[in-house]
């Protein structure tokens, strides 16, 4: 199965933030059912890996009197404009250089993590990325999954245990994002989260 890359806020099935057990049955009831929320989240174990990517300069535009980026914010944007105002400028977006650079290194680190885990025998897990609730920032982030209809039956668990997967995910992604003559650098952790979400 090919694996997904969830993006922030990109998951249609909303979940409570409520500490829970992950063990469960099928039926939806009794005590060891499981409710919405993270059930367990670590950090991978494996030995860092590193990544670079170099950013197209025509969809990208690097403003040096700002030390800022400029980029499409809306998907009928056409390409940035390298130089001068863009012909709409409400469809583009500017980002200070390293906030610009925290996030692109978090996704690439998710599409890092994602090629290593394939490469492991785990393709069928979600890697994305999340602003981290410490002093990481952009963290990536290994969801393995359980989904509650809304009566509370389980309509699929992740294929993985989560223990095989911290032990195959690597702890931090080493990446480096270049832009014009700019770069950016940062070790960038990453996480397994194990969660149930429930239909709304």
């Amino acid at each position: 199965m090919t694996r997904r890359r969830a993006l922030l806020g990109a998951l249609a099935l909303a979940s409570v933030g409520t500490l829970a057990g992950c063990a469960g049955d099928s039926t939806g009831r009794g005590e060891d059912t499981p409710t919405a929320g993270t059930n367990r989240r670590e950090r991978g174990a494996a030995d860092p890996v590193s990544a670079s990517r170099t950013y197209d300069r025509s969809r990208y535009a690097f403003l040096d009197d700002r030390h800022a980026v400029r980029y499409a914010a809306t998907g009928s944007a056409e390409t940035p404009i390298p130089t001068g105002t863009p012909e709409y400028p409400e469809q583009y977006a500017t980002s200070p250089f390293e906030e610009w650079g925290r996030t692109n290194t978090a996704s690439v680190a998710a599409d890092r993590v994602g090629t290593v885990l394939e490469d492991r025998g785990f393709g069928s897990v979600s890697v994305g990325y999340t602003l981290d609730h410490d002093e990481y920032g952009f963290a990536a982030n290994v969801d393995l999954t359980t989904t509650l209809a809304r009566d509370g039956r389980v309509l699929s668990t992740p294929e993985p245990d989560f223990d095989p997967v911290v032990e195959a995910t690597p702890r931090s992604v080493d990446v480096t994002v270049r832009l014009a003559d700019q770069e950016y650098s940062r070790s960038v952790p990453v996480w397994v989260a194990e969660t149930t979400e429930q239909e709304q």
